[in-house]
């Protein structure tokens, strides 16, 4: 079956273990490549229309993230699995 995992994920400032770190791949990302090795799945980055904030804190209270071509591409693949951020 044709999957597509689509995933938005905050490269650089992220909590991690209690404390705040600079991260070169997001964790939602991660998840997401983990996922696709065990179901050999596509995998669609989302990017923001409105770009977060760098440092992590302002962020935490940015609006909702608005999806860029997700639509679309989730009509590609017979099946869709989508990951953000909680």
């Amino acid at each position: 079956m044709n999957t597509l995992i689509a995933y938005y994920s905050r490269r650089g400032q992220n909590y991690v273990s209690g404390s705040i770190k600079d991260l070169k791949i997001g964790n939602t990302e991660a998840v997401a490549k983990m996922i696709q090795a065990q179901m050999d799945a596509d995998l669609f980055e989302i990017e923001t229309v409105d770009t977060y904030p760098d440092d992590y804190m302002p962020s935490f209270h940015f609006v909702p993230m608005r999806a860029v071509a997700w639509d679309t591409a989730k009509r590609t693949s017979e099946r869709s699995v989508l990951l953000q951020p909680c």
